[in-house]
């Protein structure tokens, strides 16, 4: 009878909690030699990390140093950001990996090597405008661009682009804030994780970080629009003690124009339906605002978009607007997590 009744309370269990799951966490790698890193890629057998102005590539197996190159300049296998240009100075350098190539994308030039590091070919700036964040799309690009809306505010704007980076068809355009612009904006618009999208076997992923609803687009490789993803998710408020970790997060962020970033920053109501998204392992892995201590929620669903399992996972902040870099590879969460004690950079991997 007692062996019945731990059945029956066993299956309930897993009845009433299907979507269940439980994540550990473990350090794998320390890598003192990184300064601030950007960008991590977990790809094949190998970890990618972008640290400007290099890029670092190491084994996945024991996570010794493969290759390091890059170096800051204009000329071909160099890199080159603005530090001036403050409406993209947290841009850096994004690296993806397509087909047998690695594509680095920096202000003013796309760079491409093979996956072992030697560099191939270099387009510069003056072929393709002020494109930024442009990443491979089947023979094509995507990337996005500041531009003025009808209504004469500042918008950022996704587009794809030809095989000779060519603006063409426009994806989507949302509001998007420059520092030296005078008027308010919403907290979760101020960055470029305010139009996020992803590339999966020439497939394009784009959301709106910003937004109120949980909505995502699929394309394909032309732009044509294949399908939409929406779902019902749990409103999480925003809190006083939020908005407070922003204004004391502002005080060490602005050593100028504190007070109007203090004054002109608003927050809704309610967090936006999607923090960050990625596509991996022919799944969709979405990061929300839920959180229960140092955990939060991702959702997990199939390429259609169907709920696969939900789970909590200690998801790394750098601070209250981004994330520490993250890659999703065989159903892993990588991260690298700078350790405040010993002021050294981390590779975390949880089982997700």
């Amino acid at each position: 009878m007692i062996k019945r009744n731990v059945l029956y309370i066993l299956l309930l269990f897993f009845w009433l909690f299907p979507l269940l799951s439980f994540a550990s966490t473990s350090t794998v790698a320390r890598f003192p030699q990184l300064g601030n890193p950007k960008n991590l890629i977990v790809d094949g057998n190998q970890v990618i990390i972008t640290d400007y102005p290099y890029i670092y590539i190491y084994s996945l197996e024991d996570y010794s140093l493969l290759k390091k190159f890059g170096s800051r300049g204009m000329g071909p296998g160099e890199f080159y950001i603005d530090q001036e240009d403050l409406s993209f100075k947290t841009i850096g350098l994004l690296t993806e990996v397509h087909s047998d190539r690695i594509v680095v994308s920096s202000i003013g030039r796309l760079s491409f090597f093979n996956r072992s590091g030697e560099f191939l070919k270099m387009i510069s700036k003056n072929q393709y405008g002020g494109a930024q964040k442009l990443i491979p799309l089947g023979s094509r690009f995507v990337g996005f661009q500041v531009d003025r809306g009808k209504d004469e505010k500042l918008n950022a704007v996704l587009s794809i682009y030809d095989e000779n980076l060519k603006k063409g068809k426009e994806m989507f355009r949302c509001d998007f804030w420059v520092p030296r612009i005078r008027e308010d904006i919403n907290f979760f618009r101020r960055t470029t994780d305010s139009i996020l999208y992803k590339v999966y076997d020439d497939t394009l992923f784009t959301t709106e970080g910003g937004a109120d609803k949980f909505l995502i687009d699929v394309f394909d490789s032309n732009g044509n629009k294949r399908y939409s993803i929406q779902r019902d998710y749990e409103k999480i408020k925003v809190t006083e003690s939020f908005i407070k970790r922003v204004h004391n997060y502002f005080r060490l962020k602005f050593k100028m124009g504190l007070e109007y970033n203090l004054k002109h920053t608003k927050f809704p109501d309610y967090f936006p339906a999607i923090r960050h998204f990625t596509v991996s392992d022919k799944k969709i892995y979405v990061i929300t605002h839920k959180k229960s201590g140092d955990n939060s929620e991702i959702i997990v669903l199939d390429l259609p978009g169907n709920l696969l399992k939900k789970v909590m996972v200690p998801v790394k902040e750098k601070n209250v607007e981004y994330l520490y870099p993250y890659s999703i590879h065989a159903g892993k969460l990588y991260q690298i997590v700078e350790n405040e004690e010993s002021e050294e950079w981390e590779l975390q991997v949880t089982e997700i």
